[in-house]
């Protein structure tokens, strides 16, 4: 529970501490370098980012008229970092630790070897209220203390959530996997 609280407090962190990059009638991208990612990002949507000289730890996306303060937003956070929690040496391992429930499931998506799986998160009275992709990609040569760890969350309603899965399979068509800076 500790690091689920700790999770939404880090979501929150990167969401106060932005600043809103434009909307585009095109996709764009969104370029990565500390944890070696490139997404393209559908048209339409408000990307916040943490301003420097923050750390780069990835975005989130909102809908273009959403306020990244409000308490009902709804959107999608993408969180990469090092440091693999409690040596988590595997995708499953990963899941049982960010997942509230500790149950995952594997997910068709597979991005240049790095495999994901799903968790959800269910609120009081049955509700939806966040649904965890988690992957771990290892790095060759390195302590599993370096290796990579990739959160998206969809955080929404549930009556919202196959608008926001669709932006994600948008999302993960377009993801590539680039070398890690040192």
């Amino acid at each position: 529970m500790a690091r689920f609280i700790a999770r939404i407090l880090l979501g929150l962190a990167l969401c106060v501490a932005v600043i809103a990059v434009g909307t585009t009638a095109q996709a764009r991208a969104y370029e990565n370098f500390n944890y070696g990612f490139e997404v393209m990002l559908p048209p339409g949507m408000r990307l916040f980012i943490t301003e420097p000289p923050g750390p780069n730890h990835g975005f989130t996306l909102l809908n273009k008229s959403s306020d990244c303060d409000a308490d009902d937003q709804e959107g999608i956070e993408f969180f990469a970092a090092y440091n693999a929690g409690d040596d988590a040496s595997s995708a499953v391992e990963l899941s049982k630790i960010y997942c509230a429930n500790g149950s995952s499931n594997p997910t068709k998506y597979n991005v240049g070897g790095l495999k994901f799986r799903k968790c959800s998160v269910i609120g009081r009275f049955g509700k939806l209220i966040d649904v965890k992709f988690v992957a771990l990609r290892p790095r060759p040569g390195e302590d599993i203390s370096n290796w990579i760890i990739c959160m998206i969350d969809i955080v929404c309603k549930n009556e919202n959530y196959a608008k926001w899965h669709r932006v994600l399979e948008k999302i993960f068509v377009g993801m590539k996997l680039a070398k890690v800076e040192q």
